[in-house]
């Protein structure tokens, strides 16, 4: 949900809904999603109507980083290493990525 979100702005559980493929989810489980999303903090609602219009109030970047600690901290005792080694090691790298990674990498280089 979050990712439709971070993508389109706001939407309300039938705009979320229309997204997915036909049959892919029911009304009640989106409205599910996004009321125990909003009760965690990471989406705020606004009424518009008699609809709810949602947004993501936690951007994806700190949402990202947050899960990535918590998978390094649970599987690999915090280490960063382990889990850039097997992104590569299992091609879920493409080449813009790996492209990236080295520019990021260059930078940090240069910087110490």
């Amino acid at each position: 949900m979050l990712h439709l979100l971070w993508e389109h702005g706001e939407a309300t559980v039938r705009g979320l809904l229309e997204r997915f493929p036909e049959g892919a989810r029911a009304y009640t489980t989106v409205q599910t999603l996004v009321t125990r999303l909003e009760q965690k903090g990471y989406v705020t609602s606004r009424k518009d109507g008699r609809a709810l219009v949602y947004s993501a109030r936690v951007a994806r970047d700190e949402v990202l980083a947050s899960e990535l600690d918590e998978v390094a901290s649970r599987v690999t005792g915090g280490k960063a290493t382990p889990l850039m080694l097997n992104l590569v090691e299992n091609n879920r790298l493409s080449k813009d990525d790996i492209a990236q990674l080295r520019a990021m990498l260059d930078r940090l280089d240069a910087s110490e």
